[in-house]
């Protein structure tokens, strides 16, 4: 027996539109925050009325991401809820995978070779990239990043292993 197709723009019915709504995923992305942040203040002291500590700030953040992710947990379950279309992969992860790339390179490679990096990860995002436009765009990013950071704000940032 095959499946009645809904109108446009109505949410798909049971647990599956509620694990796809936006305010399900979003619920869930805050969760996730507030136990990253509980778990790297854990180790700080709250202090005392007069005189907060270090972990007073984070524990806020943290009960402030937990009460919001209820909040929305709650609004995931009401009706009239919008599911959220999942597309192709590919972009979201290779992005990921390009920051990732930078910050695992950036302490051998230094920020010339690390932009590098970060620009052929992220052109694997979409076809249609040639040779000749990374290197132009490698070239150009590791030049504005040389003179904003180098030159404009004198920073000692090394941008080749072994400088600075």
């Amino acid at each position: 027996m095959a499946a009645e197709p809904r109108p446009e723009g109505t949410p798909p019915r049971g647990m599956r539109g509620v694990l796809t709504s936006r305010e399900w995923l979003g619920a869930l992305f805050l969760l996730v925050c507030a136990l990253i942040v509980g778990i790297e203040a854990s180790g700080l002291s709250m202090g005392r009325g007069r005189m907060v500590g270090p972990g007073y700030f984070p524990a806020i953040l943290c009960a402030l991401f937990v009460l919001f992710a209820v909040i929305l947990l709650v609004q995931a379950i009401a009706p009239g809820r919008v599911s959220v279309e999942f597309g192709p992969l590919r972009p979201p992860a290779m992005m990921i995978a390009a920051i990732a790339g930078f910050c695992l390179t950036f302490p051998f490679l230094g920020a010339g070779g690390a932009i590098i990096v970060l620009v052929v990860i992220a052109a694997l995002a979409e076809s249609g990239r040639g040779p000749v436009e990374l290197l132009v765009l490698s070239v150009v990013l590791v030049a504005l990043v040389w003179l904003v950071f180098r030159i404009g704000l004198n920073l000692q940032l090394p941008m080749y292993p072994g400088d600075v």
